[in-house]
């Protein structure tokens, strides 16, 4: 007798591929002393990979390839808990597409979504590989900064602002686009219990960067 073990395992064949198998083995004794290991695997790769693809749409925003506001969250809240857990500073960074709701009735849905395709894209290139991005909403994006105090997230949001201003997307039919964002920093404090108290913040902070007239930072925060 013993206990039973099942696992998934990977293996590559002659052939070099990488298959996926899930085995299982049970230990047994006979009636005169002796054992024996019985075990079986069956190969369920495209199970495994159908799984795996699974994975990626739950977790991903499919028009920019970048986090969705699950994943944002699931995966902030972790970060937000070790912050608190470690002692380091956490910050985020809110932004919304400024006249957004104009550049998809003037000019189409189509150009909107390489708006937002060249602002993701124009995000991922200026941001740290330790930073969380993600797409939270229709036009409005995120970013967990770890490690980051106030000053320096707010230094970051000044770059992405710039970053994203500076390029113009150019289109075939019509002048050329260009894209503004407005943005809102917030910091975790001490008296925070979720995620959600610093998004709070910083979409205020963002809110308020819009009434001053968009294409800026805001933040509520003190030095």
């Amino acid at each position: 007798s013993g206990m039973r073990q099942e696992a998934e395992e990977r293996f590559t064949n002659p052939e070099g591929e990488q298959r996926v198998y899930w085995s299982a083995r049970q230990p047994y004794t006979d009636g005169d002393g002796r054992r024996y290991l019985i075990g079986f695997s069956s190969d369920i790769t495209e199970l495994a990979e159908l799984r795996d693809q699974l994975k990626v749409l739950a977790e991903t925003d499919t028009l920019t390839g970048l986090c969705n506001r699950r994943m944002f969250f699931e995966s902030g809240y972790r970060e937000f808990l070790r912050s608190r857990r470690y002692g380091y500073p956490l910050s985020i960074v809110l932004m919304d597409v400024d006249h957004f709701k104009r550049i998809n009735d003037t000019l189409g849905h189509p150009v909107g979504d390489q708006v937002l395709e060249h602002v993701a894209e124009t995000l991922t290139q200026h941001v740290r590989e330790q930073d969380m991005l993600a797409r939270i909403g229709g036009e409005e994006f995120a970013v967990l900064l770890p490690y980051t105090d106030l000053r320096g997230a707010i230094e970051m949001a000044e770059r992405l602002r710039e970053a994203i201003a500076a390029a113009r997307l150019a289109q075939p039919d019509a002048a050329s686009v260009s894209v503004t964002v407005s943005l809102g920093v917030a910091i975790g404090r001490d008296e925070d219990t979720r995620l959600e108290d610093m998004l709070s913040r910083a979409d205020k902070a963002m809110y308020e960067a819009k009434q001053r007239g968009r294409d800026q930072v805001c933040c509520h925060e003190r030095f």
